[in-house]
């Protein structure tokens, strides 16, 4: 009634059937809700509506998409470090019930000439990542590149947001979404730095499995490295050369 045409939602965990209601009349006045949970909306250089440290984005030409505040902000700073820079960046939040979800943003994001890759960053819970899949798969030219956070938590139980649940029967899994997307055609990275390395910076991505073994002996060098452990580290880097060695050998990309 006020005339507002956008409004960001940083609380957490609004009621369900009130947000029912503000979803409901927002579609009927024409206005934009983002959130509720989330860490707002910038556009580096430009704009700043939210609770991000805007030191960590840098201008670019690749739209993030995100339910996850933590992992945005994360992806923003590696993204900026290797010389990336953000068009936009849009938390949907990770309530229950979003204003606007990935499937809203994808029209514009596709139509935006500022845009030359989306980023998505999804996570277990609820049907968002699937719905985006189907209209990317039909509508969307440019690359899509995607991270499903909480592939390990336990069924039928949240996992930090509200809508971050796995149902008993597997429905909202991190693999079910994975699967959508790449039907779609989106890249589906297993950690948000191979979200940039892999997928925006155009490196090969390993197939999930194998990535997750070379991924737990990267953890495990800087580890042994910071650990000054020398002997564990260079029994580490014997390993990982080994087991890249084998990727080589079955014909599996590496890096």
């Amino acid at each position: 009634d006020a005339g507002l045409k956008t409004i960001v939602v940083l609380a957490e965990y609004v009621p369900v059937h009130d947000m029912m209601i503000a979803y409901h009349v927002a579609r009927e006045k024409g206005v934009t809700i983002i959130g509720p949970n989330t860490f707002g909306v910038i556009s580096p250089g430009k704009c700043k509506a939210g609770i991000m440290d805007h030191h960590i984005f840098a201008p670019g030409n690749v739209a993030l998409i995100s339910r996850s505040g933590t992992n945005s902000y994360e992806t923003a700073f590696m993204m900026k470090n290797n010389g990336i820079g953000i068009s936009t960046c849009i938390g949907v939040g990770g309530d229950m019930i979003p204003g606007t979800a990935f499937v809203d943003l994808l029209p514009a994001l596709e139509a935006d000439p500022e845009t030359k890759v989306i980023a998505m960053i999804g996570e277990i819970g609820g049907n968002e990542e699937e719905l985006a899949a189907a209209y990317i798969k039909n509508h969307v030219t440019k690359p899509v590149v995607a991270f499903i956070a909480g592939k390990n938590a336990p069924k039928g139980k949240g996992m930090g947001h509200a809508g971050a649940i796995v149902g008993a029967d597997g429905t909202g899994s991190a693999e079910h979404k994975e699967a959508a997307l790449r039907d779609a055609g989106a890249a589906a990275c297993i950690r948000c730095c191979r979200l940039v390395q892999c997928g925006i910076m155009g490196r090969p991505v390993f197939d999930a499995d194998r990535e997750l073994e070379v991924g737990i002996l990267e953890v495990g060098l800087q580890l042994a490295a910071n650990s000054g452990r020398i002997d564990l580290f260079f029994h580490l880097q014997l390993v990982m050369v080994r087991e890249v060695e084998r990727h080589r050998h079955v014909g599996l990309p590496h890096t």
